[in-house]
């Protein structure tokens, strides 16, 4: 019996919190939003860093000719890094004009899939890593988590990378960006924090699942420094700023901008970690 229909036999669930909508239109909806931002997004979000992929190497046990599946591929962020291993990689990514800004920087190894992964169908037990870096919150869980069991050989992993805010400084400027959120854009007033926790309890929802090992976990942290335009740039990338009309959201934008560069000195700190998992199936 493969793995999917063994965990289906045992009754296992992958749902963890309040089911999210992965219909077909909400994903074309999302699928637009960052189709709309796919070069500011590859230049305004953060480089996953080296040793990241090395400890994923060392503990998936890859080399060159490795069969991995990138699930949410995007803008090649994590894609670059895979690829320059030499890994076997195809790259699931629904939105074209983000997958089109990878193959601009990645070349030939970026061999491209347009459709979703629960969509996605290769030999049972024939990839050696299916990887999703932060964009595992965009797949069904109910579908997502037994079709990358089933995919996977034995001796496989299934990794996940996030990317996660850990603070905003310097001193004082959240809560002054939180009161211009207050009066601009009211229903985004958890944005920031919601990019702080988008990676929460992830060993146990995988762990609930009960197709992978309890994952290996490690931390890389960072900085980044921007000047007003630069953080807007960066602040645009979350999916939920682009559902702003844009007479508000050019009302938004311009009073941050004046925030980090008249009363901050146009020098704001994004503090932020990676975070790797790595299981492999049971």
């Amino acid at each position: 019996m493969r793995r999917r229909e063994a965990g289906r036999a045992a009754g296992v669930t992958c749902h963890s919190g309040p089911v999210s909508d992965y219909s077909a239109g909400r994903t074309e909806a999302r699928r637009r939003v960052f189709e709309a931002s796919a070069e500011t997004y590859h230049r305004a979000r953060p480089d996953y860093p080296e040793e990241l992929f090395e400890d994923l190497e060392r503990i998936a046990g890859l080399h060159r000719g490795s069969v991995v599946i990138e699930v949410g591929s995007g803008t090649g962020l994590c894609t670059q890094h895979l690829a320059a291993r030499g890994y076997a990689l195809r790259c699931i990514e629904p939105a074209e004009a983000m997958a089109a800004v990878a193959k601009a920087h990645i070349g030939d190894a970026f061999e491209h899939v347009a459709e979703r992964f629960e969509d996605f169908q290769a030999p049972a037990g024939s990839v050696d890593l299916v990887i999703a870096a932060t964009s595992w919150l965009w797949v069904d869980p109910a579908v997502g988590f037994a079709h990358a069991a089933e995919l996977l050989a034995p001796d496989g992993h299934f990794a996940h990378a996030w990317q996660t805010l850990v603070d905003l400084g310097p001193e004082g400027f959240e809560e002054a960006l939180a009161a211009i959120y207050a009066e601009e854009a009211p229903e985004l007033g958890g944005t920031f924090n919601s990019q702080r926790t988008v990676a929460d309890g992830w060993a146990e929802k995988i762990g609930q699942c009960g197709l992978f090992s309890e994952p290996e976990i490690h931390e890389y942290r960072y900085q980044r420094d921007f000047d007003g335009e630069g953080f807007v740039a960066s602040a645009s990338t979350y999916g939920m700023h682009a559902g702003i009309d844009p007479e508000r959201r050019e009302r938004l934008d311009a009073r941050v901008v004046a925030l980090v560069d008249d009363r901050f000195g146009g020098a704001v700190t994004r503090f932020e970690r990676s975070l790797l998992f790595v299981s492999s199936p049971l």
